[in-house]
């Protein structure tokens, strides 16, 4: 019944913010309902979609919905209906808000599929080459984009064969996720990555809906309907004669765990363009060194560094130890001896003091925040963001945020290490860990042990290249 009083909310013909008149509804969308009108400026087909605030459940969907139309103007492929306008309209009851874009011909995936058509794999695959295509350039937005809803009724299919991603209403900017990823599920059954039932996204997440997608198209049902084993689709016996580098590979597109999957969409189009899927990734040769106190722990799409103080546990921050020892027991051994003695120092002395004063304090301070300090690293690999921050005494004095380098050659990692040669000591540099960022790198661990920062390296890495 409400399904039927929103359908008829604007009636055919009714004229919205003196511009676009209404044609005939659409259908439903995750967030609104959508209908063709016509644009009267242009004289153009458009899609009208509209949020009822009234009838919205909660805030969570206003701010969906106004984050769609952030995102869709923001956005220009031939593969995405552009973005029109947006704005909204208020009556004495209610307030709507809409969000119009070019209406892309022909019809979903889906309603080809109710109408009999049943695609080849020839055809299925250039659909997949189709739609990474589109994947490609949202993963290479910066931000990332995420659809996180990709199945069958989002794909719209002209008689041309040219397809259209519509209903961004689910999308993911990524600058606005917390390190958490927050708690918001959406998605569609059966067409899910499992991360997405903990509210995570992450650039695999649209390979597994396009995985779930081209299986409703081989298969003609849904693959929620398929059997599952330990959460992956074993969809083999109901495609038999399937190639079998074709299965191999959405194999890895509906891997239950990210890391399985291919990283990138990039790296999904390479591997079906070239026919051959890339070797799993080698196995470690670093572990982590025994007895180092290092916290390091990873989800699908976090890694979290927690280094505590090193105190006087390595030999690097001991070395640093005896020359303040050193060296402020000489200044201290001078105040003494001038103070006993009751000499009077000249300026050309009286400076040059000061200037070992001056190292000295340095040593000493530099010792403090080194050995005081605790430094949290996360790696966000859905927003290819490096976060760290640096605090002493609980109070935080250094705090960086920004994204990670993915456009190094690639025989240059995103992390590597860097030697600091640091007087007094030049036959002991130390070596710490340096992330490139897009402006900037991200260094620390400059006090800990070689094999601490080989092995944080490593698995940093091990973490972005997944």
């Amino acid at each position: 019944m409400a399904h039927t009083t929103m359908m008829t909310l604007h009636p055919a013909g009714e004229l919205l913010n003196d511009r676009y008149r209404i044609l005939k509804p659409l259908g439903r969308g995750g967030l609104g309902f959508t209908y063709a009108a016509q644009d009267l400026q242009t004289d153009q087909s458009v899609a009208l979609k509209v949020l009822s605030l009234r009838r919205a459940a909660d805030w969570k969907k206003l701010e969906l919905f106004e984050r769609e139309a952030k995102v869709l103007a923001e956005l220009n492929h031939p593969s995405i209906p552009r973005y029109i306008d947006y704005f909204q309209v208020d009556s004495d009851q209610d307030r709507s808000f809409y969000i119009a874009q070019q209406l892309a011909p022909g019809q979903s995936l889906e309603q080809w599929i109710e109408a009999g058509w049943r695609p080849s794999e020839e055809e299925v695959e250039l659909l997949a080459t189709q739609l990474l295509d589109v994947l490609v350039y949202l993963q290479t937005r910066l931000p990332p984009v995420f659809h996180r809803d990709i199945k069958p009724q989002n794909i719209i299919r002209h008689e041309n064969g040219q397809l259209f991603l519509v209903d961004f209403g689910s999308v993911q900017d990524t600058y606005r996720q917390s390190i958490t990823q927050g708690s918001t599920v959406v998605g569609t059954f059966g067409y899910m990555a499992p991360e997405q039932f903990r509210g995570e996204a992450v650039r695999g997440t649209d390979l597994y809906g396009l995985g779930a997608t081209l299986l409703f198209l081989l298969t003609g049902d849904s693959p929620a309907e398929l059997p599952q084993h330990q959460l992956k689709l074993d969809f083999r016996a109901a495609l038999p004669g399937l190639d079998s580098f074709f299965a191999d590979w959405l194999d890895r597109l509906l891997e239950p765990r990210v890391s399985h999957r291919f990283a990138t969409a990039q790296v999904a189009l390479e591997a079906l363009h070239q026919r051959q899927l890339l070797a799993p990734p080698p196995p470690k040769t670093l572990v982590k060194p025994l007895g180092s106190p290092i916290q390091v722990s990873q989800s699908d799409d976090l890694l979290t560094i927690k280094i505590p103080p090193v105190g006087f546990r390595t030999p690097q921050i001991q070395r640093l130890a005896i020359a303040n020892l050193i060296w402020n027991g000489l200044i201290l051994f001078i105040v003494v001896m001038i103070v006993s003695l009751q000499l009077f120092l000249a300026p050309a002395k009286f400076l040059s003091f000061m200037v070992l004063v001056a190292i000295g304090l340095f040593l000493l301070v530099k010792y403090i925040y080194a050995a005081l300090t605790v430094t949290h690293v996360d790696v966000i690999l859905g927003q290819q963001m490096i976060q760290m921050r640096k605090v002493l005494l609980d109070s935080a004095y250094e705090k960086m945020r920004s994204p990670y380098a993915l456009d190094q050659p690639k025989s240059t990692p995103p992390a590597t290490l860097k030697t600091h040669w640091w007087w007094p000591w030049r036959q002991a540099p130390l070596t710490y860990c340096s992330i490139v960022l897009r402006s900037k790198r991200c260094k620390f661990g400059g006090f800990l042990t070689p094999q601490e920062t080989q092995w944080l390296t490593q698995e940093i890495n091990d973490f972005i290249g997944r």
